[in-house]
């Protein structure tokens, strides 16, 4: 599979890459999740406590040998261009949602990781009712226990792209 095609053909602006050796989770940004800073924990199929434990992401993560950052990077009027950050976020979901898929089409063993919670649906079924796609549910880096900034220098991938940008950043593992 040419990674960096699909990648590219998603238009995504910086791609890297690192081995699965040098991700690890991280409890405190689990913590993060549920500390009242993310209005979407306990809320969502994709989001902790649902998505799984930590032990589980550092175990599948284990079981792959590459991670493939892609980020959508946008300039912004002004550090405070909330309808632009809103923009790019929706064009990283986008983004995110084709790029999984032609993926997953080539190599369905792989594992997604995205930018906050799961959008797939308007209205998530949690708790009431199972995911209404589970093969597609996306959960977040920062919900696997990923430190993205960390996991961002050791793929090569600049995490801050300077003044008056925004930078959505989500991951695939793979073989």
């Amino acid at each position: 599979m040419d990674i960096q095609a699909i990648a590219d053909s998603v238009g995504f602006e910086q791609t890297g890459e690192c081995s699965t050796s040098l991700v690890k989770v991280n409890k405190q940004v689990r913590e993060m999740c549920g500390s009242g800073r993310c209005p979407t924990f306990d809320t969502n199929w994709a989001c902790p406590p649902a998505c799984g434990d930590l032990d589980y992401y550092q175990e599948r993560i284990d079981s792959y040998r590459t991670c493939f950052l892609v980020q959508t990077v946008g300039q912004l009027e002004d550090s405070f261009d909330i309808e632009g950050i809103e923009e790019y976020a929706k064009l990283h979901a986008e983004r995110m949602k084709a790029f999984a898929r032609k993926v997953r089409d080539e190599d369905p063993s792989v594992m997604v990781l995205g930018t906050g919670t799961c959008t797939n649906c308007a209205e998530c079924t949690y708790p009431n009712a199972p995911c209404r796609f589970p093969d597609e549910q996306m959960t977040s880096m920062e919900g696997a226990g990923i430190w993205v900034s960390d996991l961002c220098s050791k793929a090569d991938v600049p995490y801050n792209h300077g003044p008056n940008t925004i930078a959505y950043t989500s991951c695939i593992m793979m073989n």
